[in-house]
């Protein structure tokens, strides 16, 4: 299982990794829409692979986020900041009636996190633009 980003002094702490494979394992078991443990992993490795810091969402916390999508019943997200996509995925897996738009100003991130979310199999759900995270209208409106 991966290593989830809690860092202290540069080390991983254990029990935060305990706590998110335990949880992952006996809570959140596997729907149809949730994408299978293999591509997640798949996912993250693939952004450490690419150079990407290892700050994206645990397992857990993506899917935290996704059942708060759910209970809202929320249909379209504006993220930014994309990473890798890695939390973009579990927003998307929500429903099939979410759209999720996510913004990164890096080309390399946005790569990764469109052959993230084509690797899973969320891509329907998901629009990865590239530029700033604020649109030229809403600039002049707030001038």
């Amino acid at each position: 299982m991966a290593k989830f980003g809690y860092q202290q002094n540069g080390m991983q702490d254990p029990r935060w990794i305990a706590v998110d494979t335990y949880s992952l394992s006996h809570l959140h078991p596997a729907s149809q829409r949730t994408p299978s443990n293999a591509a997640l992993e798949h996912a993250r490795s693939t952004s450490e692979k690419k150079g990407l810091p290892d700050i994206a969402v645990s397992p857990s916390q993506g899917n935290y986020l996704k059942i708060q999508v759910q209970l809202v019943r929320v249909k379209n997200i504006l993220e930014v900041g994309t990473l890798g996509g890695y939390p973009t995925v579990w927003l998307a897996s929500a429903s099939p009636d979410v759209g999720v738009t996510t913004v990164k100003v890096d080309a390399h991130h946005v790569e990764v996190a469109k052959a993230n979310s084509t690797q899973v199999g969320v891509v329907d759900g998901i629009d990865v633009q590239l530029g700033a995270c604020v649109a030229d209208s809403s600039r002049e409106e707030l001038q």
